[in-house]
């Protein structure tokens, strides 16, 4: 019975304990995830905010964008400098590309690359604060998945690790239990078996009492009956 109680304990603490660490393991890992790709969005947001400045700076001096023969170079350091960008690209008000960090993409237009993952467009302004053209930062979304399934390696083997400490934690306190529940359980019975014990000695030695009484009455009896039947002289 006892045995039965402490399995039955032990699976429903473990599973219990499964279910909040899974859950605790997936919070943790949303709010990394989060972290992270936030991370890399503001400082591709710093990049991009610092070449527009600079395409704005040369569009003021009259140098128009598709004229900013520097951009490609620049783009291409860029790049080398920040491992979590792909491509970078300057484009004209109607969506061509004028320079890039892949020079092939040149003369390229925005539509045939829609499909790019994590991306950031900048407007850039020219002296009239209309539209001279956009910056777009792609981002290396193969890069991000791969430190994204490293992050989640580490929440899992720590959520295992964690895991597996406390189901050891829970089966030492059943067996802590279990072990106390048997002690008092023979602690009962020596007390009860004492306590019959003790009330059979009881009941022998008050039957012997009153066998000794009886037999004394018997001998009584016959003395008496003795001294009646012999003749006096």
């Amino acid at each position: 019975m006892l045995q039965r109680l402490s399995l039955v304990l032990l699976l429903a603490i473990a599973a219990v304990v499964a279910a909040a660490l899974a859950l605790g393991a997936y919070l943790n890992y949303g709010s990394v995830r989060a972290a992270y790709m936030g991370q890399v969005e503001s400082r591709m947001n710093a990049t991009g905010t610092a070449m527009v400045h600079d395409a704005e700076t040369s569009i003021s001096f009259g140098i128009p964008l598709e004229g900013q023969e520097t951009l490609g170079p620049l783009l291409e350091r860029i790049l080398e400098t920040d491992p979590a960008l792909e491509i970078l690209d300057v484009l004209n008000s109607s969506g061509v590309i004028l320079h890039s960090s892949d020079p092939e993409r040149i003369g390229e237009t925005l539509d045939l690359f829609d499909d790019e993952g994590l991306q950031l467009n900048l407007a850039i302004a020219n002296d009239f604060g209309g539209e001279a053209g956009s910056l777009r930062l792609i981002a290396d979304q193969a890069l991000l998945e791969r430190n994204l399934e490293a992050t989640a390696a580490a929440v899992r083997d720590a959520a295992l690790y964690a895991l597996f400490v406390a189901l050891a934690l829970a089966v030492l306190a059943v067996l802590a239990l279990l072990s106390g529940a048997r002690r008092h359980a023979q602690d009962a019975g020596q007390l009860a078996s004492g306590a019959q014990d003790s009330g059979q000695g009881w009941a022998l030695a008050e039957i012997t009492k009153e066998q000794a009484a009886i037999e004394a009455a018997l001998e009584a009896q016959e003395t008496a009956a003795a001294a009646k039947a012999s003749p006096s002289v």
